[in-house]
């Protein structure tokens, strides 16, 4: 798993720097079918034919997320954040399987292909007909996220009231109704560690085992961060939405 989401990141990471090429030179950047024809040509390169060990499937849909996202930063009407490039050891390594993986539910399995049968811990249960399935890694822990299609009603909220949310400076955001939201330390109540770590990796001699140990422990930081910051969106966000039909963010 780790070897294939390294895979797909050097496959970004590649790509994103042909790209940028050709921007620098005025030129259109590849379309999708291109990129997939120069995943094709790197297989056969001597200095890139590792990737030949990586499941094709998961290259390609990295490359497909790698369009959409070239898309939405040219979109006119709506556009978005440029793509970035996937550091290792500070991106979280994802990579997706479009068809081929088989879930046993009931005996908390999940077959991978090119990987095999893996067990996990079922968060909760499956519902609807499995579409896709995404394997993540955040910090030194693997997660698998399985993506469903499922008819259902249209729900219909229970107020009818609409709220508006002003993302602020002092504070984090306040609400029309006057409600604040306390603004998000998570980092600076965990950056004193983070920094001692950060401190201490720079010291090690890179890739030696001492090192890659000292990764796993920024890593670790940064995970504990990134998790005190995801609790508090989601609560907020999970009583604003409970409350109001309608919620308006000011930009």
């Amino acid at each position: 798993m780790r070897n294939f989401a390294e895979g797909c990141r050097f496959a970004w990471n590649k790509t994103l720097v042909a790209q940028k090429k050709l921007l620098e030179a005025a030129q259109s950047c590849m379309n999708y079918s291109t990129m997939a024809a120069e995943l094709v040509k790197w297989k056969q390169q001597e200095e890139t034919a590792f990737l030949k060990e990586v499941n094709s499937q998961i290259l390609q849909q990295k490359l497909m997320d790698l369009y959409q996202e070239l898309q939405e930063a040219f979109d006119k009407t709506n556009p978005k954040q440029f793509p970035r490039f996937k550091k290792k050891g500070r991106s979280i390594d994802s990579f997706r399987y479009p068809q081929g993986f088989k879930i046993e539910e009931g005996n908390n399995r999940i077959f991978l292909p090119e990987i095999g049968w893996v067990r996990y811990i079922n968060s909760r249960k499956i519902e609807g007909t499995p579409v896709n399935v995404t394997v993540k890694r955040d910090g030194e822990h693997w997660y698998v996220s399985i993506q469903t299609e499922l008819e259902i009603e249209e729900p219909v909220h229970a107020s009818k009231s609409n709220i508006e949310i002003d993302k602020g400076i002092t504070q984090f955001a306040t609400l029309s109704d006057g409600t604040e939201i306390l603004p998000i330390n998570s980092f600076a109540k965990h950056e004193s560690k983070l920094r001692k770590e950060q401190r201490k990796l720079s010291r090690k001699t890179k890739y030696s085992n001492n090192w890659k140990k000292q990764v796993k422990k920024v890593q670790k930081c940064h995970k504990r961060i990134r998790d005190v910051l995801n609790d508090v969106l989601q609560k907020a966000t999970t009583e604003i939405s409970k409350k109001h039909a309608i919620i308006v963010l000011k930009t």
